[in-house]
């Protein structure tokens, strides 16, 4: 049996909750006492210990459940969150990823060393459980196919019987005759009544990779052993609750005046199983209540990320296809077709819409990942540290968010290593003590904009700008904005010293690399002893976008619609009013622009009146000359062969409706490298 897929799910399953558990516990150091929080973490801790059994991960079982009994003695009052639990808790938390991805015993040392620190803390705190206990009755029928599944039922009753005292009673009715049995399905069935101090929503935890397709009910037993008068609740009721007969049922059966059991078993309307089942709650429970589900689920499923690209690949294919039939309806001037083209365009504009929603993820999931390495440098720097985020909700395409990760982690350290000061020189500036690192997200158009800021010392702008001339990066007369870029520049550090954390701070030439990829922006502003802000640009998505066509002969670009201000024809007239470079008058305004011709060396002859595409790029506004221009295209990227990779200018490709090939521009380079070149024209 194949235990592969099931044992993918569960690493899946545990790194989220390792997330949760992280962020659960850096909450915790600064709410102590937070009940909820306290539990989430037992939740998080049981899952994992849980499921690790079930799975064959005995070794993140046995490991983590040291941690669970842990937070239950905090659960009930009888441990104190302190800063070494927290500590420590963390540490496991990176001990059980290390599990995760090697099962190997290369780290039993310092698993070791983490358990006997823990058990260190637990015997002082020599308490004894004070716990309620509740009295449950679990009905479990699982699937026919669970064993095929790869799922060890024995771990499901072991872990269920390690929550307190338990017995259980198996159901055999529904096993096939000899010739029809199946010996990889399940046709048992079984009641487990437990005594726990759990409660339901933690007992079925133990169910957790059954639950979707098997009946599962869990009911609490009020009152144990008899009614207020002292009998035992009836036999015949007690199968009435369990939905193993009807009332009619024991109508028809008490009218016979025999026992109850034997009239019952000789009509075959019950089993012997399930009256021993009934016999042993009858001692134990005297009434079961269906307990109220006020809470509802959100119901969601894990798609490998693979699956989601071609998903998305297929949607390019359609949305190509599409363009390419709306081509050949409008050539065919049938109304019929047209029509049915244009209802066809509605709905691959949805399908398009509702694939691209499936990769967004909120920016939360980020920024939970930094809380942690927050803490840690806070400690290894001993600098207070606070992390601040806002927008968490902002959503942005998966793929993003993972190549985001390294950048923003690099500006982080760079921020609390080299911009923030230690307690006693933020006092000596009248600062608060504890030093602050602002991440905030938001949308800006069709673009999301992530901004890190600190309150720190800021940056050295003089020093930055003797080592820049001593490097030959800039000029003497450069201005502030040109002084501050230099920092973009290769190796570029104005440290002398190395630390462990960020090294010199060198480094944000290979961010802006990253961001650039991701057809982004970044820009730095600094204010000397108020700290510095760092502003990333980029788009929602890297899949499909609004572009704008344009040719030049026989070419075909395509520019981002977002960064497009308008489209100019450059009549005589208006290029009457060029000041003797490669800029025009346009109301009032000067604004240089670039022939795109002339900057991939395009030879043929350029016709009478050539169009001026004006975007806006970094906050910079410049026009791009072309032959024509022939409007809106929806953008389907592909990844540029071989050859053309190496033009910077290009950042990928995608295919027109009628099969010819469009190179999608990037704006960011063409203008970067164009700029100090027109910006002496001005």
């Amino acid at each position: 049996m194949d235990y592969t897929v099931n044992k993918d799910v569960y690493i899946e399953e545990a790194v989220e909750l390792l997330k949760e558990l992280e962020q659960s516990l850096i909450i915790l150091e600064d709410t102590p006492e937070d009940g909820e929080v306290i539990n989430n973490i037992f939740r998080y801790l049981h899952t994992i210990k849980g499921s690790g059994a079930m799975f064959g991960f005995t070794k993140i079982a046995d490991f983590t459940h040291e941690f669970e009994s842990t937070f239950n003695d905090i659960r009930n009052g009888n441990c104190k969150v302190t800063k070494e639990i927290i500590d420590l808790s963390l540490t496991a938390s990176d001990q059980i990823k290390k599990l995760l991805n090697s099962d190997s015993d290369t780290d039993i040392i310092d698993r070791k060393n983490v358990l006997s620190q823990l058990k260190k803390i637990k015997s002082n705190t020599g308490s004894k459980k004070t716990g309620t206990k509740r009295f449950l009755r679990i009905n479990f029928t699982p699937a026919n196919d669970v064993f095929k599944r790869g799922i060890d039922i024995i771990k499901i009753f072991e872990e269920v019987s390690s929550y307190g005292e338990s017995k259980l009673i198996s159901y055999i009715d529904s096993i096939p005759p000899f010739e029809s049995y199946d010996f990889e399905c399940c046709y048992i069935s079984w009641l487990i009544l437990l005594i726990t101090e759990l409660d339901i929503d933690e007992v079925r935890n133990a169910f957790i990779f059954v639950e979707n397709d098997s009946e599962i009910s869990i009911n609490q037993v009020t009152d144990f052993f008899q009614y207020p008068d002292g009998n035992y609740k009836k036999i015949g009721e007690i199968l009435v609750d369990n939905g193993v007969l009807t009332g009619e049922m024991i109508s028809s059966i008490k009218s016979e005046q025999k026992l109850f059991g034997e009239i019952a078993l000789d009509k075959g309307i019950i089993s012997q199983e399930k009256i021993d089942g009934a016999v042993v709650e009858q001692k134990l429970a005297r009434t079961i209540l269906q307990e109220q589900k006020n809470k509802v689920e959100v119901s969601t499923i894990r798609i490998k990320n693979e699956k989601l690209d071609n998903l998305i690949n297929l949607v390019g294919e359609f949305v190509t296809l599409q363009a390419r039939l709306h081509e050949e309806s409008v050539k065919s001037k049938q109304k019929e077709f047209l029509v049915i083209s244009e209802y066809l365009g509605r709905i691959t504009d949805d399908l398009r819409d509702i694939s691209m929603n499936i990769r967004m993820i909120p920016f939360s999931e980020t920024f939970n990942s930094f809380t942690r390495m927050i803490r840690d440098l806070s400690h290894n720097l001993n600098k207070n540290i606070q992390l601040i985020t806002n927008g968490g909700d902002t959503e942005i395409d998966k793929n993003l968010i993972d190549s985001l990760r390294d950048p923003l982690m690099h500006i982080i350290r760079n921020a609390a290593d080299h911009g923030l000061e230690d307690e006693n020189t933020r006092k000596s500036k009248n600062k608060p003590v504890k030093g602050t690192i602002t991440i905030s997200a938001g949308y800006s158009g069709s673009n999301v904009e992530i901004i890190v800021t600190d309150d720190g010392k800021g940056l050295d702008i003089e020093k930055i700008r003797v080592k820049a001339i001593e490097k030959g990066l800039i000029s003497h007369d450069a201005d502030r904005c040109e002084i501050i870029n230099t920092i973009f520049e290769p190796g570029f550090s104005t440290n002398d010293e190395a630390t462990e954390i960020s090294g010199r701070g060198v480094g944000m030439d290979v961010v802006k690399k990253s961001i650039e990829k991701m057809r982004g922006t970044i820009k730095i502003n600094s204010e000397k002893d108020r700290g510095t802000s760092i502003t990333i640009l980029i788009p929602l998505t890297l899949a499909i976008i609004d572009g704008l066509l344009t040719s030049i002969n026989d070419n075909h670009y395509l520019i981002n619609l977002s960064n497009v201000e308008e489209c100019v024809d450059l009549t005589k007239d208006i290029l009457s009013n060029n000041h003797g470079g490669d800029v025009i008058y346009l109301r009032g305004e000067l604004i240089p622009f670039i022939k795109i011709r002339d900057s991939f060396n395009i030879q043929t002859n350029k016709p009478d009146i050539e169009c001026m595409v004006i975007v806006m790029v970094d906050g910079k506004k410049v026009g791009l000359v072309f032959d024509h221009v022939k409007g809106k295209h929806q953008t389907v990227i592909k990844p540029l062969s071989a050859a053309l990779r190496s033009v910077d200018e290009l950042s990928g490709a995608t295919i027109l409706g009628d099969g010819t090939i469009a190179l999608i521009m990037d704006l960011n380079t063409i203008v970067n490298k164009n700029y100090s070149r027109l910006d002496k024209c001005l």
